[in-house]
C-alpha cells in the first residue's frame, strides 16, 4: 500500500526531505525482509539530508554549566 503517514499528513519535518516509500510485489518473507531493508535506505537518505541542514558552530553553549560533568574529574 502506497501510503507513508510522513508524506501523507506532512508529519513533522519530513516534508523537507526527498525519500520513496518502499513497496513489495508479492508480499512474501522475502518480500518483507527486503522492505526493510529498503526502509532502512531510505532512513539514512532522509538522515544524510537532516545533517546537511544544521548549521556550523558549537554544538554545545561554551558557557552552559554542566551538572556533574568537568574537566578536573578525567
Amino acid at each position: 500500500m502506497n501510503y507513508d503517514i510522513r508524506k501523507v499528513d506532512k508529519y513533522g519535518i519530513y516534508d523537507r526531505f526527498e525519500f520513496k516509500v518502499p513497496l513489495g510485489d508479492h508480499g512474501d518473507t522475502f518480500d518483507r525482509y527486503m522492505m526493510r531493508v529498503l526502509e532502512m535506505r531510505e532512513s539514512v537518505k532522509i538522515l544524510q539530508q537532516a545533517l546537511k541542514t544544521i548549521p556550523s558552530g558549537p554544538i554545545i553553549d561554551p558557557k552552559a554549566k554542566l551538572r556533574g560533568f568537568s574537566s578536573e574529574s578525567r
